[in-house]
């Protein structure tokens, strides 16, 4: 018995030694990880400061060989000590980098599977979080190197936490694929899986907790970071996740690979008869020749999917549509958000569109040119929707000044590439109850611009200098704001990594997005404030607008195309659609539409109450003369105000009363008179004065009265007025052709 007590003792002593000891300060760079022993450097050497590097660790077997375009294999035990002082390869360039981006002096090799962990030396009571980098670049440049080790050990690492940044292979090296079993693709996000799960295995040997792991990444790295989360081989490695400028739906994330891995072998002229062929054919090539091909070919796509080499649905890595994986992957706590202006990076000097802000003619036809890329002609309704996206970017300023442009092209450039996608992997995160916080970095050094660039605002790839302290792109000096900035935005990633709340507990200002204020995120700069409406107009337009148009396309294709829907559709784009964006309070009763500005006039005028009207406005041109009996035609802008301030005529009433006197004139017994016309295709807007977060919802009458009678006229103003608008919609009255006017086969 005293023997079975002391082993017990014993047994307790050597685990509290061992519990206490697990977290102690580490003395020397040196840890011993599953595969081996490894000697780092220390990066940082304050006292109660102390940050260790580690370099270049191999976190599975170079891909060369017979590994060549296949999937990480495990790497072996080491007997002697790894010195991980420096960094290792960058993996091989898929394509060049901006000119702007400073060339590294590490190499490029094919054995380039490598990580590197940057961990405090002090001791610790609980393990560290970890913070797991994936670099952007396209899925076709770039690698840890970039990102430095002093940046990260001063912003990050010194707050607390373990930061892991990883090479993975890259563009036809990592994304090739014949779309079967010969080479299925996803090579690059197997590499990131396979470190994540290195991750996973060794990082207690640094002091890091394995189940506290957030993956995050910026651009490519931010949809990588993104699919990680859906993909069964991975979504289990990790608890949170940060998506910078990137995820899953963005048009470049997922795009025919396939098509351009075929393009790339018959360039390296291999035989493309089989899958079989091509991959033997591409394990001849030498590292060179692919890149020398690759080059041949163009690197960048010349639609605005512009990526050749990306991730696919696969049926294993992801075996399904995102919105299916979406659904089936646990529950994660995830931090996703854009740039102000993401597009600046590639409208003013990347290598898509460049150098815009040095040409003068710069005009709205290059606008126009790329709406018609983002409304290709696959849409339904295609051109009506290119006319509704030139207003929708073109109504807030002068179509005459360059500067408004370039920023306009921005604007739709980034919302089509990057903010709209991301809004909407939000919105599908929070269906699926995963708790989403949201964010757009909004603030820019002006000295980070060119001085004849005219849009100073946040580009993609603007962001990261606050979380690394390295600036690949411009040089600049941080001033006191840029400090503000990093101190900032760097405690809020570290406090996530941390607990799953990006809030200290003296600042708790970022709220996650709701199912009622799914548009609400940080506004990040020196001061940043929590705000509504991420990027509201663009939203509105793009998620809700355009489906709209082309769901009511369907309809009015598939069923007979009358008269009376074809005026329906005309007033819904041309007369609605003009409210549509009408958030401030309206001080008079004035509004600028597309076809021209319009006077109303003030139905009600009480506090918090007031209500406008807008009469008899013209949807469709007069269906008289060679337009009698036709569909409605779009009407002309007007270049002066149009006075909306009474009831136009009604449609022509078919006399079915004894004495030619029409059923509707008996019914009402003359009031609310109106005279007839067959000019009389007009609408009537009945709407709120008062702001509003968000835009009103709107309801559209329709009168009755057997096709044959009827009007707006009979239903009148101040009564829709107060029992109606006043409750925070919209009302809009119309005319519409009737008896043989409207229904005449």
């Amino acid at each position: 018995m005293r023997c079975y007590v002391c082993a017990i003792l014993l047994a307790f002593t050597l685990f509290c030694s061992t519990s206490a000891n697990a977290f102690a300060p580490r003395k020397t760079p040196h840890v011993v990880t599953k595969l081996g022993e490894i000697n780092g450097r220390r990066l940082i050497n304050c006292e109660d400061d102390e940050v260790d590097g580690f370099y270049g660790i191999p976190y599975a077997k170079a891909p060369v060989g017979e590994l060549r375009f296949k999937k990480p294999v495990a790497h072996e035990p080491w007997a002697e000590p790894l010195e991980a002082t420096k960094f290792g390869a960058k993996c091989v360039q898929g394509f060049k980098s901006f000119a702007s981006i400073p060339d590294h002096t590490s190499g490029e090799s094919e054995d380039c599977l490598l990580l590197n962990v940057f961990a405090p030396a002090w001791g610790s009571a609980n393990a560290f979080p970890v913070m797991f980098w994936i670099h952007g670049g396209g899925y076709g440049m770039g690698s840890s190197v970039e990102y430095g080790d002093i940046g990260i050990a001063e912003s990050l690492v010194a707050k607390g936490v373990i930061v892991v940044t990883i090479n993975y292979r890259l563009g036809p090296f990592g994304f090739f694929t014949t779309g079967d079993d010969e080479c299925p693709g996803n090579i690059g996000l197997w590499d990131q899986q396979f470190a994540l799960q290195w991750v996973k295995d060794n990082i207690a040997a640094f002091n890091g907790d394995p189940d506290k792991i957030t993956v995050f990444g910026e651009s490519a790295g931010g949809a990588s970071t993104d699919l990680l989360t859906l993909s069964p081989h991975s979504r289990d490695l990790f608890e949170q996740a940060i998506t910078m400028s990137g995820t899953a739906s963005a048009p470049w994330a997922i795009v025919d690979t396939k098509s351009h891995s075929i393009a790339l072998a018959a360039q390296l002229k291999c035989s493309t008869a089989s899958s079989k062929t091509i991959m033997e054919c591409l394990h001849s090539k030498t590292t060179d020749e692919i890149q020398e091909a690759l080059t041949a070919m163009g690197t960048w796509a010349t639609d605005l999917k512009l990526l050749k080499f990306t991730p696919v649905i696969d049926g294993d890595f992801l075996p399904h549509s995102i919105q299916q994986l979406r659904k089936e992957a646990p529950k994660k706590r995830v931090i996703a958000g854009t740039t102000e202006r993401e597009a600046g990076l590639f409208t003013s000097g990347g290598p898509f569109h460049s150098n815009y802000h040095s040409r003068p003619d710069f005009g709205v036809a290059d606008l126009k040119n790329l709406i018609n890329e983002l409304v290709p002609e696959t849409h339904r309704n295609y051109e009506l929707l290119r006319t509704l996206a030139a207003y929708e970017y073109l109504r807030d300023g002068d179509s005459s000044n360059p500067a408004f442009i370039i920023e306009k092209h921005m604007q739709a450039f980034g919302d089509f590439t990057f903010d709209i996608p991301l809004y909407k992997d939000v919105q599908n995160m929070l269906e699926n109850d995963w708790n989403v916080y949201l964010y757009s970095f909004d603030y820019a050094n002006p000295e980070a611009f060119a001085p004849e660039n005219p849009v100073k605002k946040a580009y993609h790839f603007m962001e990261s200098p606050y979380l690394f302290d390295v600036i690949l792109l411009k040089p600049y000096k941080f001033n006191k704001e840029d400090v503000k900035v990093w101190r900032k935005f760097t405690r809020l990633f570290t406090n996530f990594a941390k607990s799953g709340n990006p809030n200290s507990k003296k600042h708790d200002v970022w709220k996650p997005v709701t199912k009622e204020k799914r548009d609400q995120y940080l506004s990040i700069s020196a001061r940043p404030t929590l705000q509504e409406g991420y990027r509201r107009n663009s939203v509105a337009f793009w998620t809700s607008l355009v489906p709209d148009i082309e769901r009511f396309e369907q309809y009015h294709h598939s069923s007979s195309a009358t008269k009376k829907k074809s005026e329906l559709r005309l007033l819904l784009i041309f007369g609605l659609l003009q409210f549509a964006d009408a958030f401030a309070p309206r001080k008079t009763p004035h509004v600028v539409t597309k076809l021209g500005e319009i006077h109303g006039r003030r139905l009600i005028d009480c506090a918090d109450g007031e209500v406008d009207g807008f009469y008899a406005i013209p949807y469709a041109k007069a269906p008289v003369g060679e337009l009698r009996f036709k569909k409605p035609t779009a009407p002309e802008p007007w270049s002066e105000p149009l006075i909306a301030t009474d009831f136009g005529p009604q449609c022509m009433q078919r006399a079915v009363l004894k004495g030619g006197a029409s059923l509707q004139s008996r019914m009402f017994g003359g009031a609310n008179k109106s005279t007839e016309s067959e000019d009389c295709l007009l609408l009537n807007v009945f709407a709120p004065a008062w702001g509003s977060d968000k835009a009103f919802p709107v309801m559209l009458w329709i009168h009755g009265g057997g096709s044959n009678y009827g009007s707006s006229v009979e239903y009148g103003d101040i009564g829709i007025a107060r029992h109606l608008v006043t409750k925070g919609v919209v009302v809009v009255t119309i005319n519409y052709r009737l008896g043989p006017w409207g229904t005449f086969h």
